[in-house]
């Protein structure tokens, strides 16, 4: 089964990765948008959350959200954040300011 990355769209997107694009299915109303977000690192980050069973991300503009199932202790939902930020200041920097496209 896919994990989903939507990118506020609905056009599908390959990024050519074998591996993500055999775990993930990308939808992105704006497919520069999306190609200038999956950057290798990214994406290999992607991966390594999915690898955990971590629960997939959404990214729409300058907004990410993730969700995840049942109570979390303080010190899980620290961690699932420092991850989340990390996999933020991944995305090169061009993207967040000024939305410049790859």
């Amino acid at each position: 089964m896919q994990d989903m990355i939507d990118l506020a769209g609905s056009s599908i997107l390959e990024t050519g990765h074998p591996r993500f694009d055999a775990a993930y299915r990308v939808t992105a109303a704006d497919e520069g948008f999306a190609r200038a977000v999956l950057t290798t690192e990214v994406m290999d980050r992607l991966l390594a959350r999915h690898a955990q069973g971590r629960p997939p991300v959404r990214l729409n503009g300058h907004h990410l959200a993730a969700a995840e199932d049942g109570l979390l202790q303080p010190e899980e939902a620290l961690g699932g954040a420092d991850e989340l930020i990390d996999l933020l200041e991944a995305v090169p920097r061009r993207v967040w300011d000024g939305g410049a496209h790859a």
